[in-house]
């Protein structure tokens, strides 16, 4: 069996910058520092925001431009660097959504990553609370053939392996699972370098009552579960009955729809948000919360769980996979579907006194270290030579 070493070059294919899928552009620089560590030649490529331009002067078809960019500009593009790229070089699509190009790279040596399976089980209405119309049903069943036609997928989670078997109909061992490290060095910080760091925020001053206060990190997007938690908090806030209560401070996207209209319509709750904070601001964040709570009703893989215990900050998530997969034995879980119960865990770990709160940081801690980026880095390499090899067997 050939071993992959420097003979080889890796096209890492990155996702189209106007998504603004920030965790995607992460994990492709993360894939790209690992293989400059090593000395093994990459390059990036996505697809160029050209058409995309024009939806500055028609908005109302910035979807549509977005999809000629990726899907009908970038495969020619693809062409031509699958051509240049050498015997030896090998495709690594960052993120399953784009795995029609797994037809253009047909025959080549290339490896695909699979995140999530939520917007393809959607499509097939899984979860009637995010209905997709027809065009997205279509894209979907186009990225199903996609991954069908990929012979090489690495998960990031077990969950995410069992969705994919489910969706593609194939047993488990036909895929990898390659569990994620850092993409950022999170770490515990002192309070004084969390306030330098905080500074520039408005909330600052805020962020730091002697209590204490409650953190979420997450966007908008159903999964999240950001107004269920809201729900939480405010039964917890109930529970005390006019006591102090910690602050919910929800880090991420601003607030819209029916989250905006539950937090106009209880004001009386001290509910903050600080819109899309940088990792840095992100760390002094985990580093001075009493908690993190985590209520996705699911996920492809979890990294504000990960992220927080990097920085030893508890954490309370839902009590199901991927979260337990990624949480291990040091996170508290609750039933989210449970507001009393899940309000009376978030009333507890509060309430745990400073030496159980120090053993349940050192679990945290601990946890966070089976994430390994040198593991991480010997699966992917793995994972390209058996690429490499597959393709040299059928010339």
């Amino acid at each position: 069996m050939k071993c992959f070493s420097n003979q080889y070059s890796v096209v890492i294919v990155a996702n189209y910058l106007p998504d603004c899928q920030y965790s995607m552009l992460s994990h492709s620089l993360l894939v790209k520092f690992l293989l400059d560590k090593a000395d093994i030649p990459s390059i990036i490529i996505r697809p160029r925001n050209c058409v995309g331009k024009l939806s500055r002067y028609f908005p109302k078809f910035e979807k549509l431009f977005g999809y000629i960019d990726k899907f009908l500009l970038f495969p020619l593009e693809l062409l031509f660097v699958r051509f240049t790229s050498g015997r030896f070089g090998v495709f690594h699509i960052i993120d399953h959504s784009n795995s029609l190009y797994s037809f253009v790279l047909s025959g080549h040596p290339h490896v695909l990553t699979c995140n999530d399976l939520l917007a393809i089980k959607s499509a097939r209405g899984c979860f009637p609370d995010n209905p997709v119309k027809f065009s997205g049903k279509l894209l979907q069943k186009i990225i199903v053939l996609g991954l069908n036609h990929c012979k090489n997928i690495l998960c990031i989670s077990n969950k995410t392996l069992v969705d994919l078997s489910f969706v593609l109909n194939k047993p488990t061992s036909s895929f990898d699972v390659t569990l994620l490290p850092l993409t950022y060095p999170f770490e515990p910080l002192s309070k004084s370098d969390c306030i330098r760091i905080l500074s520039q925020q408005k909330l600052v001053a805020q962020l730091l009552p002697e209590s204490g206060f409650i953190l979420h990190v997450g966007g908008q997007i159903w999964y999240k579960n950001r107004l269920g938690l809201c729900q939480i908090y405010k039964r917890y806030v109930e529970r005390l009955a006019g006591m102090s209560c910690q602050p919910l401070v929800l880090a991420g996207k601003s607030p819209s729809g029916d989250l905006q209209k539950f937090v106009q319509a209880n004001r009386h709750l001290d509910i903050r948000f600080i819109a899309n904070p940088s990792n840095e601001e992100l760390n002094a964040l985990y580093s001075l919360a009493t908690v993190l709570f985590f209520p996705s009703i699911e996920e492809g893989f979890g990294w504000p769980i990960l992220e927080a215990m990097s920085c030893g900050c508890p954490v309370i998530t839902n009590s199901k996979p991927p979260m337990t997969e990624v949480g291990g034995d040091a996170a508290v879980y609750v039933d989210i579907t449970s507001v009393d119960a899940a309000a009376n865990t978030l009333h507890d770990v509060i309430q745990w006194s400073d030496h159980f709160r120090a053993s349940q940081i050192a679990k945290c801690l601990l946890n966070a270290k089976r994430f390994d980026s040198d593991i991480y880095f010997e699966q992917l390499l793995s994972a390209y030579t058996r690429a490499s090899n597959q393709s040299h067997l059928t010339e």
